[in-house]
This record gives structure tokens, C-alpha cells and sequence, in this order.
């Protein structure tokens, strides 16, 4: 059900709209934001994980992480593509 709504939405925005979403640093820097909380609620985990001894948690927990910062840092080379681009003169596209 979630999937075909979210078909749809996708579809219904032009992909100008998209682009301009895509490429808007603000944007990406809330990502970025998101992603962090995220990290951060999962280390917790972690810890709760160590301090219980649940190594498969912990091992999920250890992979979750380092995929999420891997994330951050492609936001991150996003972010500045994006500004460079926005900070471009225009008769240098």
C-alpha cells in the first residue's frame, strides 16, 4: 500500500521540482540533520546492546552505523556539489 502511494507521489512531482529539491542544500543539510539523529538514536542501541551482551544487536547496531555515516558523507559531497553549482555564474554553465 505504502509503496504505490508513494509511486504516485513521486510520479506527480515535475522533475524540475525534483531536481531543484535534489540540488537544494538546505534540503540535503536537513538529510544530513536526519541522518545524524538517526545515528545518534543508534548508538545508543548499541550501548544497550554492549551493556546486555547481545552481540547480534550489537554486530546490526555496528553495520547500521557505518552505513548511515557512509550516507552523511555522500550528503555531505552532494551539499557541496550543489553549492558550487548554485554559486556558478550562470554564462559558465
Amino acid at each position: 500500500m505504502t509503496t504505490s502511494h508513494t509511486t504516485i507521489f513521486i510520479r506527480s512531482i515535475s522533475p524540475r521540482t525534483w531536481l531543484e529539491g535534489y540540488n537544494n542544500p538546505s534540503i540535503i543539510e536537513d538529510k544530513i540533520r536526519q541522518k545524524k539523529l538517526a545515528i545518534a538514536n543508534i548508538q545508543c542501541l548499541l550501548e544497550e546492546a554492549v551493556r546486555r551482551k547481545d552481540t547480534s544487536l550489537q554486530q546490526t547496531c555496528e553495520i547500521v552505523i557505518r552505513q548511515a555515516t557512509r550516507e552523511v558523507a555522500r550528503l555531505r559531497r552532494r551539499q557541496e556539489r550543489a553549492i558550487v553549482k548554485m554559486t556558478r555564474p550562470l554564462n559558465a554553465l
